[in-house]
């Protein structure tokens, strides 16, 4: 028997060492036998493997484990979810990918029974740089590297970037001394000096509820704003240069707690005022629920230019991880890489900006010369497109064509605290 496994081994080596060209067909058919041969061994080898190579799941008796109450900080770009807190009818959101990661890594049972809390409820599209969350984890000396762990099993553009024991009482909502929000926004043609001196006006303790969006749950709106700063940002866009249109400017608005779209609401009417449209005055006559008990329509904001940039609490010692230094360079990297692409998008972005905005100039100049040869009875109303298009070019935006505009205290009001209420109580009873 071995006799003959050894000739066949050897006219199996001696048909490998042959040229194709010098097989016959039967040869050929021969080695395709072969080839298909070793590929099921290998294949079912491959499977064997695996199947060797796979664990049980573990199973954990949550009953008899020891917690421990530990907070995370977290930052994370809001463009692609639906606001920070889970929801049902979408599993995109922030806190969806967090409790996956943490219940993978047996860090929590569920996330109904981890005592979990927030620091700031971020909405659809708003992003964070200094989130706070805490929640009773499972305690497992070998994996108390939190940072690299939960990360490994987290979107790209949410980042764990800290964490830190507390107390078991700790509540991230309720703990916090004062939070911070940036709003980011080109300058372009706004009045700063007005819109610094108007924000002045929200520094202090006030009713905001005709800044924000109303929720018939909240029976007290009065917030302390700490301050409230407009500054000229050093993230000058390089490709522009100079030049003032395109400086990037931050509201650094400080506060001890914010209503639902405050930091929004305040910077709509900002911008009506830095564009000319409203005076500085409007705000504390805003404020004054006496005389007016309903905000007027106006749209917010936009959502995604806002950060809550920091959330300050007291004696929170925060560890980044095991290897501090390795862990920084991986958070930079990271993210040098995200700003890297996005750099990318933005440049692509401002070239076709220039060659539009180039386009725009050089026909408007043609228009001009145009005006200066052909005069004909049309001239008066070519004048005044020639003088419409040149204002677009040196405003650097469209032109818009609208309804004239309508003072804030003329417009129609929104419904107030009362008839929210009372609409709400007829919709439970129906």
């Amino acid at each position: 028997m071995d006799n003959k496994e050894n000739n066949s081994s050897l006219q199996e080596k001696h048909l490998l060492e042959k040229s194709p060209k010098d097989m016959t067909h039967e040869e050929l058919v021969k080695i395709a036998t072969l080839y298909q041969e070793e590929k099921r061994k290998s294949e079912s080898g491959n499977k064997q493997n695996k199947k060797k190579k796979k664990k049980k799941e573990q199973v954990i008796d949550w009953s008899t484990q020891t917690y421990r109450h530990i907070a995370l900080k977290i930052a994370y770009l809001g463009f692609n979810y639906q606001g920070l807190s889970k929801q049902l009818h979408t599993p995109n959101t922030i806190e969806h990918h967090l409790f996956e990661a943490l219940k993978t890594l047996k860090l929590i049972e569920h996330e109904d029974n981890c005592e979990f809390t927030k620091c700031g409820r971020t909405d659809k599209g708003v992003s964070a740089l200094g989130q706070v969350v805490s929640f009773n984890c499972r305690y497992n000396p070998k994996k108390n590297d939190y940072v690299r762990l939960i990360n490994s099993l987290l979107p790209d553009d949410i980042r764990v970037l800290a964490w830190c024991p507390v107390s078991k009482d700790f509540d991230a909502r309720f703990g916090c001394l004062q939070r911070t929000y940036k709003y980011y926004f080109i300058r372009q043609n706004l009045n700063i000096e007005k819109m610094k001196q108007a924000a002045a006006h929200f520094v202090g303790e006030h009713d905001f509820r005709n800044f924000c969006k109303i929720n018939e749950e909240v029976t007290n709106f009065r917030r302390r704003i700490l301050s409230m700063e407009i500054i000229k940002s050093d993230l000058l866009h390089q490709q522009h240069g100079n030049d003032e249109y395109f400086e990037i400017y931050e509201i650094v608005v400080c506060g001890t707690s914010f209503l639902w779209h405050q930091v929004r609401c305040m910077t709509a009417i900002l911008f009506l005022i830095g564009e000319g449209k409203e005076e500085p005055s409007v705000i504390p006559e805003l404020l004054d629920i006496e005389k007016y008990k309903a905000r007027p329509v106006y749209h917010i904001a936009s959502e995604f230019p806002l950060v809550l940039y920091d959330c300050v609490f007291e004696d929170l010692k925060w560890i980044h991880t095991n290897d501090m230094i390795s862990s920084q360079a991986d958070l930079t990297n990271h993210f040098y890489e995200m700003w890297r692409s996005s750099s990318l998008k933005s440049t692509m972005y401002n070239i076709f900006y220039q060659a539009a905005n180039n386009t725009l100039v050089d026909n408007s100049n043609t228009f001009g010369k145009d005006l200066n040869t052909n005069v004909d009875s049309n001239t008066e109303d070519a004048t005044r497109k020639y003088t419409t298009v040149k204002k677009a070019v040196k405003a650097m935006k469209p032109i818009q064509r609208g309804p004239k505009y309508v003072k804030l205290l003329e417009r129609p009001r929104a419904f107030s605290l009362e008839e929210c209420v009372e609409s709400s109580k007829k919709k439970r009873k129906q």
